[in-house]
């Protein structure tokens, strides 16, 4: 069991814009397989609130008057990752990690349904309002890969690493 870490932790958060405190329990664990390489695994909630150069960049105007957002939670990610590490010599670690993210309540405009039908395709139309709603969701997957150069001594100027990422 020696090789064995876990370690939970909690998170308060309290966001002003809407006057609610979040709870994020989180949890980190690595196992050893041997002396050069561990597997890494976390899970957590992860909560943000909104603010306007975040709406600003959806292209999209959100009301973000007081009234309007009182009611709004913090769009949140539960975050699931798992990775393994491994020393390549005593200077070069390399890691790999994979992620999933489930996303919810992500501040977007209201959706309308409106009587309006759709003179080619004979459907009901959406409208979208100015009013903020937790109507959002969807995920994120991604992999990523490191090379990670230790610097070990006065004679060894190198260090550093180099990342690639796909999401």
């Amino acid at each position: 069991l020696d090789d064995l870490i876990i370690q939970p932790g909690l998170r308060f958060d309290y966001f002003t814009v809407n006057k609610k405190w979040q709870l994020s329990p989180r949890f980190n664990s690595a196992y050893k397989l041997d002396v050069i390489t561990t597997l890494k695994s976390a899970w957590g909630y992860y909560y943000q609130t909104y603010d306007y150069d975040a709406l600003f960049e959806r292209n999209y105007f959100i009301d973000l008057s007081d009234k309007k957002t009182l009611d709004l939670k913090p769009e949140k990610a539960v975050h699931y990752i798992l990775g393994i590490e491994r020393w390549l010599d005593d200077r070069w670690l390399g890691k790999i990690e994979g992620y999933y993210k489930d996303l919810d309540d992500l501040i977007a405009p209201k959706l309308v349904r409106t009587k309006r039908i759709d003179s080619i395709t004979g459907f009901a139309t959406f409208d979208t309002s100015s009013t903020p709603a937790n109507e959002g969701n969807g995920y994120a997957t991604g992999i990523e890969f490191l090379l990670e150069k230790k610097h070990i001594g006065p004679e060894d100027n190198l260090s550093g690493w180099i990342s690639y990422s796909y999401a």
